[in-house]
């Protein structure tokens, strides 16, 4: 795949609304400061960054909170990030994958990055301006929806259905993401996962799921698609544990009559006795009598079988046989 990587992206300082500058520096925008650099930006229709110095130098203000905007807008300048030609949506848009690299940048610069091309290509597509479908790949999201590049995310995730632009959130903290992350999101794929807070992230703002089919107790990797609608209107969850491949640190799904497999979405419900007593959580192995959650083969295979009656069938007759025998056994001996 062809694309181009940018090591020092740069963005134009009218990307950002002027409104969100003063929060780029953790100021608040009704305070002499965060207005002063508000109204800064927001003085000419394409800012620089020098222009807004300029601007605060002249301004009826405070000395205080003259030196105080001041102290800020030279360090936006020293990020290096501003620039009048910087990307734009088409830039972005070209059909070749692009790649901006803010591993060097401060944390704020590359917040900054990041809401400006997520309010671009949204605007772009709201407007016209540019013909594809563009997709937005953000890796430490967690990061980023804690700065002013959150509410550009969150409206992508719960608007860019209709423009036509998608988002790809990446983080090994899902527990750090706002609630609007995970419950719109379209799929979820989770990988190896112990903390209590995660897994509860994952699982709490999808009401559709229930208890038995999610893996708030299995650190395996698993996937799922959000509830659809199908063509009649109903709607239907539907999961799945990693394809149904095996894992490290899971077994794989044991055969069951006519050369069927286990259903491997269902790892923490008492169904698919196989699978489960094969699952490898918190530090229970395939032998032990204790599975993840705390109960034992025998109450494990009472749930089955009361969820299978045919499952109830063999434990019964295997019930008959075994006292038969003891029966018999103990006739031979007297």
């Amino acid at each position: 795949m062809r694309g181009t990587v940018h090591r020092r992206p740069r963005i134009r300082p009218d990307a950002l609304p002027a409104a969100a500058w003063p929060g780029l520096f953790g100021l608040d925008r009704t305070g002499a400061v965060g207005s002063l650099v508000w109204r800064a930006v927001a003085d000419r229709d394409r800012p620089t960054v020098a222009a807004a110095r300029e601007y605060v130098a002249d301004a009826d203000a405070a000395r205080a909170a003259r030196r105080g905007a001041d102290a800020q807008l030279a360090l936006a300048e020293r990020w290096d990030v501003f620039d009048p030609d910087g990307l734009t949506a088409a830039d972005l848009a070209d059909g070749d994958a692009t790649v901006l690299d803010c591993s060097a940048l401060p944390p704020a610069a590359a917040t900054a990055v990041c809401a400006a091309v997520a309010r671009a290509l949204y605007d772009a597509r709201v407007r016209g301006t540019i013909r594809r479908l563009p997709w937005l790949f953000v890796d430490e999201a967690h990061a980023f929806f804690g700065g002013v590049a959150g509410d550009a995310l969150a409206t992508l995730l719960t608007r860019g259905r209709a423009p036509g632009v998608s988002l790809v959130c990446a983080t090994q903290r899902p527990a750090a993401l706002p609630d609007v992350a995970v419950s719109q999101a379209d799929l979820l794929v989770a990988h190896r996962l112990h903390g209590r807070a995660d897994l509860d992230a994952l699982r709490g703002p999808d009401p559709v799921r229930s208890a038995t089919t999610s893996p708030r107790d299995s650190p395996t990797p698993w996937a799922r698609r959000s509830s659809s609608t199908t063509r009649r209107g109903r709607r239907r969850p539907s999961a799945s544990a990693n394809g149904g491949r095996p894992t490290a640190g899971r077994a794989p799904a044991r055969r069951t009559r006519r050369g069927s497999r286990s259903r491997p979405g269902r790892t923490e419900g008492a169904v698919d006795v196989g699978l489960t007593l094969g699952v490898a959580n918190g530090g229970h192995g395939r032998d032990s009598p204790v599975s993840a959650d705390g109960r034992s083969v025998g109450e494990r295979l009472v749930a089955g079988a009361v969820e299978k009656p045919v499952l109830g069938l063999f434990v019964v007759l295997l019930l008959v046989m075994a006292t038969g025998f003891l029966v018999g056994l103990v006739l031979v001996v007297t």
